[in-house]
């Protein structure tokens, strides 16, 4: 027969291997789990902002709902090995569950949210043919559409390229001139590049801390001649809109934007406002102050989505050489000032 001191230290030597085994149980199981868990965080973390449509905005973030610890009571001194046994397939079974649940969440939420691909603003082959410019006077060239989409332009140059101290002025301030201009009379397409010297808040910082919608308003404001800042203000806020930075092979940064020209045109007893591409470059002058080169494209508002792809592709195509590349006939813009009077 069996001792009761010996069937006691039987009962506790199996007891103590039933909570060992049952304590590698949970281990492996909640090694299970973190793996688990830490997978599906790594997969579902999107970047953390996309572009969509050349607006900046926050994508969807894959929320995972945190798993329930599971707890399992230790069994008592008393229960038997068979009662052990049970317990520690009962909690294996929740946790299986729970983990073919949590998969099965995740394949779901990445098959609902994933985001769709947005096309681009401007198509990248858009539609037209084009002529080229190139000013050795004041160093500067860009293509244009001679044909856009379906709209056949019948241009003619209106303005010659000339120097900036002899072209007519565009503003009553005398800084704006039209350097280059050519239109079509019949669909009222102009296309013209303006030059004027940095001013404002473009004045006091170099052109790699500026932004689009900065150049924009500096430049617009001060072509506007608005009568009080209110005005101004509202005509900005309205109508202009800042687009693409960027800078070129040679280090000169580029700023394009969008602005509109309400009820310029009229057609019988309605006004038909106009749209406006523009893309803006600055170089320095002799005496080392910038100037800012604007090639402006405009057209009938009607005309704008026909026109836009093809108008994108001239503005990308817009270069002002660097000093140390300009032509040998080129004029400063800040040289004989006076020579306009």
């Amino acid at each position: 027969g069996i001792s009761g001191r010996g069937l006691t230290s039987s009962l506790a030597h199996s007891h103590a291997m039933a909570r060992a085994f049952l304590a590698a149980a949970l281990a492996l199981a909640g090694c299970v789990l973190i793996f688990s868990a830490g997978s599906s965080s790594l997969a579902g973390s999107p970047t953390a902002r996309t572009c969509i449509q050349n607006k900046m905005v926050p994508t969807l973030v894959r929320r995972r709902v945190p798993l329930s610890r599971v707890f399992s009571q230790q069994p008592c001194d008393g229960a038997s090995r068979r009662e052990m046994m049970a317990g520690i397939s009962g909690t294996t079974g929740v946790l299986a569950g729970m983990l073919m649940t949590q998969q099965a969440r995740a394949d779901e939420e990445s098959a609902v949210i994933a985001p769709e691909e947005s096309a681009p603003v401007v198509p990248a082959k858009p539609k037209g043919e084009f002529g080229y410019l190139r000013d050795p006077i004041l160093s500067y060239s860009y293509k244009y559409p001679i044909k856009a989409g379906n709209v056949d332009l019948k241009l003619t140059v209106s303005r010659k390229p000339e120097k900036y101290s002899s072209a007519a002025p565009l503003s009553s301030n005398f800084r704006h001139r039209i350097v280059n201009q050519m239109l079509d009379y019949n669909n009222v397409v102009v296309y013209a590049m303006y030059v004027c010297p940095a001013i404002g808040i473009l004045k006091r910082f170099p052109p790699s801390d500026w932004t689009s919608q900065q150049v924009a308003d500096t430049i617009l404001l001060d072509r506007l001649n608005a009568k009080s800042i209110e005005e101004g203000r509202r005509y900005l806020e309205e109508n202009v809109e800042g687009g693409a930075k960027y800078q070129d092979e040679d280090g000169t940064f580029y700023f394009q934007y969008e602005h509109l020209e309400p009820g310029k045109i009229s057609k019988g007893m309605e006004p038909e406002g106009r749209h406006n591409l523009a893309v803006t470059a600055a170089r320095p002058g002799q005496d080392g102050s910038l100037y800012m080169f604007s090639l402006n494209m405009g057209c009938p508002e009607k005309l704008w989505e026909e026109m836009k792809p093809a108008l994108y592709e001239a503005a990308n195509s817009f270069r002002v050489d660097p000093l140390q590349s300009v032509a040998p006939e080129y004029v400063p813009p800040d040289k004989d000032p006076w020579a306009i009077l």
